[in-house]
């Protein structure tokens, strides 16, 4: 691998840090509308071992709001 691709995969691997940290901390503080930028519209979740699957940053905000 070279140097680039290196600093790269660091730089990715920072970035989903902070956007899981972001994810948490909007979960613990009940920021809902800083946690909606933490999923895309094609966003997927799957809570509870496969009982509650949702498709869709809406579905999955909606459900963690009322949670």
């Amino acid at each position: 691998m070279d140097l680039g691709a290196r600093i790269q995969r660091l730089e990715d691997i920072a970035a989903i840090e902070r956007l899981k940290y972001r994810y948490w901390r909007c979960l613990d503080l009940k920021l809902w509308d800083e946690l909606a930028g933490c999923f895309t519209d094609q966003a997927t979740a799957d809570y509870g071992e496969g009982r509650y699957r949702f498709a869709g940053a809406e579905a999955i905000l909606r459900f963690l709001r009322e949670s």
